[in-house]
């Protein structure tokens, strides 16, 4: 027995830029498909809208021994909201 579902999926992730903080949120989407449908066998995962729901960005100066070789750094923090097309099969 086949289904086709379209679902959402909520995924986070974090870097030092927004590339690399949304490349690692996009990253997650199977590992949480397969924890919300770990009762089906998953014949193909779809992504087919990518919404940015939430973005954080805190910038901080990092300082050694207090004084010397100041330098700015930079946190991102990504929520995405994917919408995803399933193909699964019922076990």
């Amino acid at each position: 027995m086949n289904k086709k579902i379209e679902d959402y999926i909520y995924v986070s992730g974090k870097g030092s830029s927004k590339k690399q903080a949304v490349s690692q949120a996009l990253a997650k989407i199977q590992s949480e498909v397969m924890r919300k449908y770990h009762d089906y066998m998953i014949i193909r995962v779809e992504p087919m809208d990518v919404e940015i729901s939430n973005i954080e960005e805190q910038k901080y100066t990092e300082k050694f021994l207090f004084f010397f070789f100041k330098r700015e750094k930079t946190s991102v923090n990504v929520e995405l909201k994917v919408t995803v097309s399933l193909f699964l099969m019922g076990l």
